[in-house]
């Protein structure tokens, strides 16, 4: 492995452990569960506007990071979600 390989994989690495301290906390699983329910990982994204519905695949892929950052298997996203269906999503 050469030296720029290394420390690509140092720094997704060090993205992992910085992503789990933020979203493994009680607060960070709340603010989980409300991205997942209000930007489209349960609903359709489907919009008749293609725009409307760029913006929602957008907010959707920004989630997926996420939980591909966080390695988080399907059973425990399943169980975030309908969480999140049961709360009401954070408002501002």
């Amino acid at each position: 492995m050469d030296s720029k390989t290394r420390e690509m994989a140092s720094r997704q690495a060090a993205r992992g452990i910085d992503y789990r301290a933020v979203f493994e906390t009680e607060p960070g699983k709340r603010v989980l569960e409300d991205l997942c329910q209000i930007h489209h990982m349960k609903s359709s994204s489907f919009s008749k506007d293609a725009l409307e519905m760029a913006m929602f695949e957008g907010e959707r892929n920004v989630i997926l990071r996420i939980i591909a950052i966080l390695e988080m298997d399907m059973d425990k996203l399943n169980k975030l979600i309908r969480q999140g269906e049961e709360n009401e999503p954070i408002q501002e």
